[in-house]
């Protein structure tokens, strides 16, 4: 490693090359789109405000949002000349990330290339042996790690006090240990929106302006299939004050004009009592500005979705994934069917638009409980919904189960991009089977004629209109992308 002083860091999301568009930072279940609606980068730029708050000189990239090559992405972070490049990596996106780290480390020799994200963080032994241009990998929420490694960089200090990293002293490899959360999520500055810019991003389900939030950190669920929770933000339950939520949302009202706000929780509605407080603070304060959230079937009451809707929310999206109850159980999802239908059935009488979300392949699937599940969510009959294959990205259980039973099948860390086909199969449902369930229950669901009546009778403005046609072109990438 290089000795001198670190100054000038370079934040990015690298390129993801080949057909569509990469959604790889602030994605839960990253992957390969047809359309360019791309997830703010919060993560990034919240790592961006705590680097300057220490001092650092930042810069950020996003080469998914830029259209750039590996290549005229190395030319671009060569020409910025950066003492460090922090690099967010993801599972299906990792052979080209390498290639990205290689690439660049071949242009710069004395350039610190430090790994972040959910890939790095479970596979940091087999990176590190196998890539030694890879300087360190930050394993877990990375806000504080980053910059408490170039400052023992810059102060000549033991590496082996930086919790969370990963590194090779005298060719040994050195894992550090675990960094505990961030409790008081008060103390991390505003996320450098003037660095990732939010009109680069998807823009709401009406395409204004929007502004993504965090409220909250960690969720306390154990669903078996999710990879945040396991490996970068915990299952311990971290939340903001109301105060600091709805300062935050003033200022994206007021300063950078947002006309819609986005919660981007893992789970908005995880602590009633904690919703309640941010719709009084709303409320208190007369900000008027529309949002939406991640909600959870379980716990809510029509009450709180009633001060919810009164406090600016018109969008709730939750995730019901199958319509068996076996499956639900194998999974540890913790919620039921008859949940999903009262809180729907709320939701329409207090005319909030709900999405759905439905996963195939999931512990347990048989071609009986994909009908089921087809048919549980024509049932629901939710506003929008999205139906997908399941992912066992490793870290989960879902991924040790699958593996155990010999039901995945992959050749390269590309073929977890799950638009490009399953990568699962059963006893009883084949590959290519699968690959057909997405197709079929789009169809079933969106050519349903009370579902096409509904939408076409239900415009009522031009903001409608452009939610249908978003609407529709989404529909039309999931079942003809790849």
């Amino acid at each position: 490693m290089v000795n001198a002083k670190i100054q000038k860091i370079i934040v990015a999301n690298p390129p993801w090359p080949g057909r569509g568009y990469g959604v790889r930072s602030n994605s839960r279940w990253p992957h390969k789109r047809g359309d360019k609606i791309l997830p703010y980068p919060i993560y990034l730029a919240y790592l961006v405000s705590v680097l300057r708050k220490r001092g650092f000189k930042v810069a950020g990239i996003d080469a998914v949002v830029q259209e750039l090559s590996i290549k005229s992405f190395t030319n671009k972070v060569a020409a910025m000349q950066p003492d460090a490049i922090v690099i967010e990596v993801a599972t299906p996106s990792f052979d080209y990330d390498i290639e990205t780290f290689r690439q660049i480390k071949a242009r710069m020799k004395d350039v610190i290339l430090v790994m972040i994200g959910t890939h790095g963080s479970i596979k940091y032994e087999e990176i590190m042996e196998k890539y030694p241009f890879v300087d360190y990998i930050v394993r877990g929420e990375f806000d504080y790690t980053v910059p408490e490694l170039f400052d023992a960089i810059n102060k000549k200090k033991k590496l082996s006090s930086v919790d969370g990293l990963v590194y090779k002293e005298k060719k040994i490899l050195k894992v550090n240990k675990d960094r505990n959360l961030i409790m008081n999520l008060d103390e991390l500055p505003y996320p450098a929106r003037d660095v990732f810019k939010i009109e680069h991003y998807q823009q709401g389900w009406y395409m204004r302006k929007t502004g993504l939030l965090i409220t909250s950190r960690g969720c306390p669920s154990r669903c078996t299939f999710c990879v945040w929770p396991e490996i970068l933000y915990g299952h311990k339950f971290r939340m903001r004050s109301p105060k600091s939520i709805v300062d935050e949302m003033e200022y994206l009202v007021k300063e950078l004009g947002v006309q819609e706000i986005d919660f981007d929780d893992d789970t908005f509605t995880t602590n009633p009592k904690h919703v309640e407080g941010i719709c009084k603070e709303i409320l208190a304060r007369g900000l008027k500005v529309p949002w939406r959230c991640f909600a959870r079937v379980s716990g809510l009451t029509k009450e709180l979705l009633m001060l919810m809707k009164k406090a600016g929310c018109y969008y709730l999206c939750f995730g019901v994934e199958s319509g068996s109850p076996i499956i639900l159980q194998n999974v540890k999802k913790g919620i039921s069917l008859e949940q999903a239908i009262k809180v729907t059935k709320w939701c329409r009488e207090l005319k909030l638009r709900t999405h759905a979300t439905y996963m195939f392949g999931l512990t347990g699937e048989t071609p009986n409980t994909i009908r089921q599940t087809i048919n549980f969510a024509k049932m629901l009959d939710t506003d929008t919904v999205q139906f997908s294959i399941a992912m066992p990205f490793p870290g989960t259980k879902f991924f040790q189960e699958m593996e155990e039973k010999g039901y995945i099948d992959y050749k390269r860390w590309s073929d977890f991009d799950g638009t490009k086909g399953p990568i699962i199969h059963t006893d009883k449902i084949s590959k290519k089977d699968f690959s057909r369930i997405i197709s079929k229950a789009y169809r079933e669901y969106f050519f349903r004629p009370k579902f096409v009546i509904r939408n076409v009778f239900g415009v009522k403005n031009i903001l409608d209109i452009r939610l249908l046609l978003r609407g529709l072109r989404t529909v039309l990438s999931r079942v003809f992308f790849y």
